[in-house]
Parts: structure tokens; sequence; C-alpha cells
């Protein structure tokens, strides 16, 4: 069962992240939404690790996240193209105004697709 409660987009977006105000790191998202990133990297933390996250968004723009790894898969270089899912999915703590915007267009890109809300999927 998937205990998701926001619709999840494939966007890779570039980003930097560390612990604390490190974001010595790089990587990308594999898929993202308003609650949480699949986020790509050769550095992964262990679950319960707080990051700080900047994602280079289109046309320049940045935006800045927090969020705590909730579990963490590293593969083998040679096997990260045939396996999906790994590196850390992020629970999003806080998200800025430049993120949210983001994610409301690529909701809107999406037409016919409807979003997941919490109302919806606990009456289900």
């Amino acid at each position: 069962m998937d205990r998701r409660v926001a619709r999840r987009y494939l966007k890779q977006v570039p980003a930097r992240f560390g612990d604390e105000s490190n974001d010595a790191h790089v990587g990308a998202t594999y898929d993202l939404s308003e609650t949480g990133v699949l986020l790509r990297s050769s550095r992964i933390y262990p679950p319960s690790t707080l990051l700080s996250i900047k994602f280079i968004l289109p046309r320049g723009k940045m935006a800045h996240c927090q969020g705590e790894v909730q579990w963490a898969k590293r593969v083998p270089l040679p096997l990260t193209r045939v396996i999906q899912k790994h590196g850390m999915g992020i629970a999003l703590s806080y998200t800025s105004p430049e993120y949210h915007q983001f994610v409301k267009e690529l909701s809107a890109s999406r037409t016919g697709e409807a979003v997941l809300s919490r109302q919806s999927s606990q009456s289900a």
C-alpha cells in the first residue's frame, strides 16, 4: 500500500545538500512532491539525518528546503541505471515559496491528473 499523501512528479532537478548549513554535496531529484523528494547522489546520509537542500530550478531560480532522511539505499554504480529506487527518500519539513510554486507548475502541466490530498486518502 502506498502511504504517500501528495502526488509525485518524475522530474530531475539539480540539488546541493548537506547536514546543518553545509551544502557541499551535489545530486538530483528523481521524483518530488510538496511533501518529499527522492534525491540521488553518491553521498548517502543515514535515516533520521536532517538535511538542508537547495534546488536549482529552471530559469536560474533557487528553492530552499529542509527535511529528514526517511530511508537510504546505496547501489553499486553499474546498477544505478537498472535499480530505479536508490538514493534517499526525504520528508520535507520546510519548503520555500519558490519550491511550492515549482510543484504547482508541475501539477498544472499535468492536465487530467488528479492531485491526491490528505482528505481523499483518509476517506479511502
